[in-house]
């Protein structure tokens, strides 16, 4: 056994230790936890509330050397210090040590050179012959794409149970065979086979990380998810693997810009999750998650942007833009270009990126349709007078949203 899986070997048996609230195992694992680089702002912690369990003056000291040695996210174990050490005299006191403790970014981007970008996303896919592999090992999409998406969901959260293991390639594919030998992972992991696996069933999809406000600093301030377009609702819609998991009310669920829009105006939407029984507290700390993110290919801020993650970690970004207006786009949307087929016709280009073809509605004919395959020309009715028509993509899971093309022939 390598040193690697003996490191995760640790973080794994100390996150079913604190999960199941067995303190003395937990406080076992302490030695072991202190070699970790998150045990100032984790597991020592974690430790202390064990201790406070098993022998209290341990625990209690060992709080103060965690505080001392620049802990600061007390939020972390909200629950855990109610019944704990916020039950004690010195709590008040350790309370403002800890907040003295948050540092200043140590780099703020003020400004940055740009110019707006591409209307097409990046996605979080596989080659060609990894995806073909990972989708047949994809349920088979079932309706329309939302329904595709939610049976995918429970799918990858139902693969293995929830634990801190990592893998080293963005791969569905190897995710899913380690998966196989009982080996379990985090949130990065159900985001990479949840992403890739959307993706492969026709499905538009990238990946987000979501971050805490004051991200620069401390532990367990982000946390992963997809994000996929959907067709039939035509709009963007935030997807947790981890917890099967999205946000909104029913009919109406919401992406990610919805999601920063109304953390910061501190209106947390109903979280809902066919896997897991979501409490009030449940709900607030994952909530806590939108105060940024950045997703696939793509970084942005309406302001300054922190690159620095979690003290030393750093956010790296393909492209980093002001604002959010492209942030999410319409993939319903068509370009139109004039070709010549015998005379002036149009040719029309989808930014789907799973489009099959589009689809023509004839507004003065009763709407008769047509379609046209990529790239092929639509020859313009030579009759007088105005024609209106109506123009859509086609995907596999029917047609999007439609846009108007009207012209006059004279």
């Amino acid at each position: 056994m390598d040193s690697k899986e003996t490191h995760n070997e640790v973080l794994v048996a100390a996150d079913i230790a604190g999960r199941s609230e067995d303190w003395p195992a937990l406080w076992e694992l302490r030695d072991r936890l202190r070699e970790t680089d998150l045990w100032v702002g984790f597991y020592g912690p974690a430790c202390a509330v064990a201790g406070w369990h098993v022998d209290r003056e341990a625990g209690r000291s060992l709080l103060v050397e965690v505080i001392a040695g620049g802990f600061h996210q007390p939020e972390m174990f909200a629950e855990e210090f109610a019944s704990t050490f916020a039950t004690e005299p010195a709590w008040t006191q350790q309370q403002e040590q800890m907040r003295s403790n948050v540092p200043a970014p140590p780099i703020e981007l003020l400004d940055w050179p740009d110019y707006p970008p591409a209307l097409e996303p990046v996605l979080d896919r596989l080659p060609t012959d990894r995806e073909a592999i990972l989708r047949e090992r994809v349920p088979d999409p079932v309706g329309s794409a939302w329904e595709t998406a939610l049976q995918v969901l429970d799918w990858v959260t139902r693969c293995w149970e929830h634990a801190n293991g990592h893998v080293d390639q963005r791969d569905a594919v190897e995710v899913l065979d380690r998966a196989a030998t009982g080996e379990r992972f985090a949130c990065v992991e159900y985001t990479i086979v949840l992403s890739q696996a959307l993706n492969a069933v026709g499905i538009p999809a990238r990946s987000l990380n979501l971050m805490m406000s004051d991200h620069h600093t401390g532990a367990g301030r982000g946390h992963v998810v997809s994000e996929a377009w959907i067709d039939e609702l035509g709009r963007w819609v935030l997807l947790d693997g981890q917890n099967g998991a999205w946000w909104g009310e029913e009919g109406r669920p919401l992406g990610v810009l919805d999601l920063l829009k109304q953390y910061a105006a501190d209106d947390r939407p109903p979280m809902n999750s066919n896997h897991h029984d979501l409490d009030e507290h449940d709900q607030t700390v994952w909530f806590w998650y939108f105060g940024s993110a950045i997703t696939t290919g793509l970084g942005w801020s309406e302001g300054s942007f922190v690159p620095v993650f979690q003290t030393h970690g750093v956010l790296r970004v393909d492209r980093l833009v002001h604002g959010a207006q492209n942030v999410a786009p319409d993939l319903a949307r068509i370009a139109t270009g004039v070709v010549d087929a015998h005379g002036p016709a149009l040719n029309f280009t989808s930014v789907h990126p799973f489009a099959t073809g589009i689809l023509i509605r004839h507004l003065d004919a009763g709407g008769e349709t047509s379609r046209l395959g990529l790239g092929e020309p639509f020859e313009l009715a030579r009759a007088a007078g105005t024609h209106n028509y109506e123009v859509a993509t086609l995907t596999p899971y029917g047609a999007l949203a439609a846009v108007p093309l009207r012209y006059v022939m004279r």
